[in-house]
């Protein structure tokens, strides 16, 4: 179930459970100067995100599990925002799919999993706990100040989950899926 805070919340919540951050950042975003027509800047309204994932890793298997997904989203202005946690929560377990699951598979220039029933894809307790922190900082460029939000969720899954793997078992993970086979050599590898 995923929750909605407010990034003015997020220190006061971290503070009352004894949590500190290691780092803080902000940027801001260069004003789009030129039109679309005039080869300026590719788009009118551009989206930020950041992601961080808490996983667990079975060292005997290999498995990795995503327990947590913290996600944080300037959607420029909320305009559904149950929609939105929709949004947010789908592009979340399509970037769990991409990480750990699905994976394309050819033979000899066929496509193998030619139908659904052969796709690996997430299911229901793939879905770890999702907090979700909405920024609004409506753009002038639209006359309701909203940005995109559907796929810059999905895009920062992997990078999280492979970033929480090598801060578990110290494995730098560069092809998805992972592959649990290759997080078990390393480990058997570390063990010996």
């Amino acid at each position: 179930m995923s929750q909605v805070l407010s990034l003015e919340n997020v220190w006061q919540c971290m503070k009352e459970e004894g949590k500190e951050t290691r780092a803080c950042n902000e940027y801001s975003a260069t004003v789009t100067k030129k039109s679309l027509d005039d080869r300026g800047n590719l788009h009118f309204a551009y989206s930020f995100a950041a992601q961080a994932a808490e996983v667990a890793v079975d060292f005997r298997t290999g498995e990795v599990k995503v327990l947590q997904v913290i996600t944080a989203n300037d959607v420029g202005k909320a305009l559904n925002s149950i929609s939105l946690l929709g949004q947010v929560e789908g592009g979340v377990i399509m970037g769990i799919g991409s990480a750990l699951i699905e994976q394309f598979i050819t033979e000899d220039g066929y496509i193998f999993p030619d139908s659904l029933a052969r796709s690996r894809i997430p299911a229901n307790f793939h879905t770890p706990e999702i907090t979700s922190f909405i920024e609004e900082h409506p753009t002038h460029a639209d006359p309701y100040g909203a940005k995109g939000v559907g796929e810059i969720v999905n895009v920062l899954t992997a990078a999280a989950i492979t970033n929480a793997i090598n801060h578990a078992v110290g494995i730098r993970i560069d092809s998805l899926p992972v592959d649990q086979e290759e997080i078990c050599r390393y480990l058997s590898q570390d063990l010996v």
